[in-house]
């Protein structure tokens, strides 16, 4: 199994703190976002590979793995040099030739709790999204079931109609991978549109039934995205040593 970050953005909302390092490395009780996430998944043995995918300061992160991870031999930089005009389905895209099966793939803003990977990982269901089911968030792209299966994706879902929220952690089989892939060529390549969610690609496969996802429920456990400062003091209550 391999796991993709996607930790190319710049983290406009945390200006001034994003002034000079990228996102992914602003600190989280005195711990970079990116460690939090990198040592999580380090800790388990079936990863055989994290792939990250840097952009904006993307020196900072190489000296920054080089630097905290000495024996570095499991994670994988890819730099989307674009970072600017595309956004987050490029930088998955960037990494297909390296995804060789199943895996995962968790935005480079986002803290979960051990306990959250370690129960995805074992369910039992091979293309699913995280979800906090029963929670409405705004900023989050929420989730709509349909006779067990889930059947869109959206910021824009209303909350009559959402299952919950995507907590940003995504998991695909073999096969799920080829046609993620396939769809997000299609959109990259043939329609020649570079600035979009991963959840686009997403959408449109799930309101096909091309791919069959299931939720896995979180259950309550602790998680957050981190877009701005309010965000920022949240994790920092949240995940508290």
């Amino acid at each position: 199994m391999q796991i993709v970050i996607l930790a190319a953005g710049i983290g406009s909302r945390l200006k001034p703190l994003t002034d000079d390092i990228p996102k992914c490395l602003v600190s989280v009780n005195n711990k970079p976002l990116l460690e939090h996430q990198v040592d999580l998944f380090l800790s388990e043995e079936s990863i055989r590979e994290i792939i990250i995918i840097v952009g904006y300061r993307a020196d900072l992160v190489r000296n920054f793995i080089k630097k905290t991870y000495k024996n570095a031999n499991k994670i994988l930089l890819i730099e989307n040099k674009d970072y600017l005009n595309t956004n987050n389905m490029y930088s998955l895209f960037l990494a297909k030739d390296h995804i060789k099966g199943k895996f995962l793939f968790i935005n480079g803003d986002v803290i979960i709790e051990s306990k959250i990977f370690e129960s995805f990982l074992s369910f039992q269901y091979e293309d699913a999204i995280a979800v906090d089911v029963g929670q409405y968030y705004e900023e989050s792209m929420k989730v709509v079931q349909k006779e067990d299966f889930l059947n869109n994706i959206s910021k824009k879902i209303s909350k009559e109609e959402a299952l919950g929220s995507s907590i940003d952690f995504y998991k695909f089989s073999k096969v799920g991978k080829q046609i993620l892939f396939s769809k997000m060529e299609e959109i990259i390549n043939k329609r020649k549109i570079v600035n979009l969610w991963t959840e686009i690609a997403l959408q449109e496969l799930l309101n096909e039934s091309t791919l069959k996802m299931k939720a896995f429920d979180i259950k309550g456990k602790k998680w957050i995205e981190i877009d701005d400062f309010e965000d920022l003091r949240k994790a920092e209550q949240i995940f508290t040593k």
